[in-house]
């Protein structure tokens, strides 16, 4: 009676493929982490929009004029740009709890920041902004960019990041 073992090849076939399998799902699991938390920065500057298009409304159409982190806290680049008690006291009442930036370990600038006139052209599309009160947020950059900033405009992107702006006044 003869025995029948796996050869090595076979083994190897088999060790292989169930690598590969894992690779697959690491893979399809980061981006899956990415879009939710892509979608969340989303989410949260819909809910901003409301809360200053309410704010404008019930202050005789008029957009304070500092700059201002509207997150919890604001990191990298922006973590010179604290929060200002006018702007805070402006769209609180509509959103009293203000939002922490989902976290990640590709973006170097985070939280939300508002500038009530703000002006520049894009280095994206070379859109123009001319005095305008903005959202400006970074969203991890996905393989596909093309609606990432949802109702905002693509400002710059790179590998790792892009940052958005969306105007508040249109």
């Amino acid at each position: 009676m003869s025995r029948r073992a796996f050869t090595l090849v076979e083994l190897l076939v088999v060790i292989a493929i169930i690598g590969l399998l894992s690779t697959i799902a690491i893979v399809a699991t980061s981006s899956a982490r990415m879009a939710s938390r892509n979608v969340r920065r989303n989410a949260d500057i819909a809910q901003y929009l409301k809360a200053f298009s309410l704010a404008y409304d019930a202050n005789a159409g008029v957009y304070p004029l500092t700059q201002s982190c509207v997150s919890v806290s604001c990191g990298g680049a922006w973590s010179g740009v604290t929060a200002n008690a006018g702007v805070d006291n402006f769209f609180s009442p509509y959103f009293p709890n203000k939002p922490t930036d989902p976290p990640d370990a590709k973006r170097t600038v985070t939280g939300y920041v508002y500038n009530g006139a703000f002006s520049g052209t894009a280095p994206y599309d070379g859109y123009v902004f001319s005095s305008v009160p903005v959202l400006s947020w970074f969203m991890e950059t996905p393989s596909s960019i093309s609606s990432i900033c949802g109702a905002g405009r693509i400002w710059s992107t790179t590998a790792t990041q892009t940052q958005c702006f969306l105007v508040l006044n249109q």
